[in-house]
């Protein structure tokens, strides 16, 4: 009988032995944990080699397991406080405090010259680059400064518009989005807000436009343009030629504008409108055209007027300047 049951264990299969050995394993550490850990570790000679690594195993793979979940139970329930860093990332904070309402500038006086300027830049090494200046406005603070860069923000929330503080009608509007920001005067190349400081485009300072001091355009101070200290006035002394109490420039001759080739070939007749300024020195500036007709008429209607002879208006027997509208009819015949 003991051949037999001798027999029965030579032939166990491995497989089998370790599954009863685990099985016989797993009793004895459930049924005192204490006693199992003891005899895994001082060892017992009693044991079989086999079994001795198998109780070592499963010593391990339960020690195993209660660290991990020690540690998944830290990871899960212990959490750092976050705290918000400022990065480049980030999107400036804008203080959204309501501005103090801007003081009402009086009118501006047709008799009287605009005076005022601005000046900025970033001391950049190279000279303010060639562009339009930015929005004209005195109906608000600035809040951003003008700058030939593109935004640092690419989608903000609170979009502001740069802008200098300069009577709008004193500067010539461009619309032309292919036109970058900048200095009418400055050099074409890269864009560049120029060696100025105080923000802003130019070799001055102040937050404006140009060579000046202030948040204006150009030589001169404080705000506006025109040179000078600051103060509102009509440009260079403008009157609208329906000011009461002037007398009315005087045509002496005017020349009649060219037809263009594309105008002929496409038969385009019509009217072009411009708005001009009569200057008391006998010369014709500042021309807008309030209605063109395109194919280069515009332009020849333009020519034309700079060639008008006439004598300036007057007030109280002094030269003064006027603008008025002028019309160049194109007619085929």
């Amino acid at each position: 009988m003991q051949k037999d049951i001798f027999t029965f264990i030579e032939n166990e299969s491995i497989l089998t032995r370790v599954k009863r050995e685990a099985s016989e394993a797993l009793v004895e550490a459930k049924k005192d944990p204490k006693k199992f850990m003891l005899d895994t570790f001082r060892g017992d000679p009693t044991a079989s080699k086999q079994r001795r690594y198998l109780r070592v195993g499963i010593a391990g793979s339960v020690f195993f397991w209660l660290f991990a979940m020690i540690l998944y139970v830290g990871i899960y329930f212990w959490k750092p406080i976050q705290t918000e860093q400022d990065t480049d990332q980030l999107q400036k904070i804008v203080d959204l405090t309501p501005l103090k309402a801007p003081e009402l500038l009086p009118a501006p006086k047709a008799t009287q010259r605009a005076g005022g300027g601005g000046g900025g830049g970033r001391r950049e090494m190279t000279p303010p680059s060639k562009g339009k200046p930015p929005k004209a406005s005195l109906e608000q603070p600035q809040i951003v400064a003008p700058t030939t860069k593109p935004p640092e923000i690419k989608n903000p929330s609170l979009p502001v518009l740069p802008t200098i503080q300069v009577q709008p009608e004193l500067v010539a509007k461009n619309t032309d989005v292919n036109i970058p920001i900048g200095v009418p005067t400055g050099v074409p190349g890269p864009p560049s807000d120029g060696p100025g400081s105080g923000s802003g485009i130019g070799t001055g300072k102040g937050g404006g436009v140009g060579s000046g001091d202030g948040t204006g355009l150009g030589p001169g101070r404080g705000y506006n343009t025109g040179g000078g200290n600051p103060g509102l006035g009509g440009g260079d002394g403008i009157f609208s030629s329906n000011t009461p109490g002037i007398k009315q420039p005087q045509i002496l001759s005017k020349q009649k504008p060219k037809y263009t080739e594309d105008a002929r070939r496409d038969k385009i007749q019509g009217v072009v409108v411009l708005s001009v300024v009569f200057r008391k020195d006998g010369t014709i500036g500042d021309v807008k055209v309030v209605r063109g007709l395109g194919y280069g008429l515009d332009e020849e209607a333009i020519k034309a007027a700079a060639l008008i002879k006439f004598l300036p208006g007057a007030k109280d027997g002094s030269p003064i300047n006027v603008r008025a509208r002028l019309e160049f009819t194109f007619t085929l015949l």
